[in-house]
Parts: C-alpha cells; structure tokens; sequence
C-alpha cells in the first residue's frame, strides 16, 4: 500500500469512528475531542442541545425505521441552518443533538435557536393526532471573558432545554454561562 492510499484509509476509518452512521453528522466521541477543542479558543460561543420533542411517541407510532427517517431529516435540517455559522453539528445520542457556535453576539444566538424551531415546523414531518414534529433547544451563550468547563457548559444548555420543554416546547430557551 502505497503513502496515499494509507493516508485515505486512515481518513476513512476516523470518519467511522467520529460520524454518526445514521445522520452522517459527528458523533458524541467526536464532540468530546472537538468540543474540548473548541472550548479552549477564545471568542463567545455557545453550546446548543437540541432534543425532538416526544419522540419515544414518534417510535411508537410510527416504528424504529421511519424514527431513523426522522432523525435524518431534523439532522439535515441542522447542517443546513449551521452551514453558514463557524461551528458544528453532532448527534449526542438517541434524539439529542449537540450543536457549537462561534464568534456570535447574544440576540444572533437566541434568533438561531428560534430559527431552528421554526425550520423543523416548516419541515412538517407528520406526528400523528394532527400535529407535527417539533424540537426544543437549550442554549448556553458563553462570553470571551468567562472561562466555563464543558459539564458546566452542559449542565447549563440542559437545565435550558429543560426549561424549554417545560414551557410548552417547541421554543428555545437561553441562558448566560457565568
């Protein structure tokens, strides 16, 4: 095996290990290693969790095949709204999606969670009893002059994205990392 060909097997065995199958976005081994990455440059950003608003219903209703259908749609969804943003996309586990944003004041980052929202709606993937599939974002906005861990950045975005399903889902809530 020639220098070339090595170095495209090795390209695609760290894209099996760090790319969700499923979605082909990163998965959560690859956020661990990017994230720490990412936490360690300087600028605001924040650390999203998305999570598909009553999916176990989704399954049930509709069966694990169209579940994984559905995950590569709201997956889609997110690489394209994030496309244009420096950052990324990764899938967390099970219906939850972890997303890193970069170099955004505060309002940009809270219309984007809201943009989120509403391109998953306008997506109308069918939910059954006459409604549609919804997210729920938790948003930790983290600012240059701060230095938080990446639990704490989690424990921040979740205690959001609880409150965000709290309040009805399908709305995202935003907190300020301190």
């Amino acid at each position: 095996m020639d220098i070339s060909e090595n170095v495209r097997v090795t390209n695609q065995l760290r894209d099996f290990a760090m790319k969700d199958p499923l979605t082909d976005i990163y998965n959560r081994r690859a956020a661990i290693t990017m994230v720490d990455q990412y936490l360690s440059c300087s600028g605001d950003y924040c650390f999203m969790i998305l999570d598909i608003d009553n999916f176990k219903n989704y399954n049930d209703l509709y069966g694990h095949p169209q579940g994984d259908v559905c995950l590569r749609r709201i997956a889609a969804i997110l690489k394209r709204v994030f496309d244009d943003y420096e950052g990324d996309v990764i899938r967390y586990g099970g219906e939850e999606f972890i997303a890193v944003v970069f170099s955004l004041d505060r309002k940009i980052v809270k219309g984007l969670g809201e943009e989120i929202c509403r391109k998953v709606v306008e997506e109308g993937i069918p939910n059954g009893r006459n409604s549609i599939v919804t997210v729920s974002v938790g948003i930790c906005y983290v600012e240059t002059t701060l230095n938080i861990p990446l639990s704490e950045c989690i424990n921040i975005a979740d205690n959001a994205l609880y409150q965000a399903k709290d309040s009805g889902k399908n709305t995202s809530v935003l907190i300020t990392g301190s």
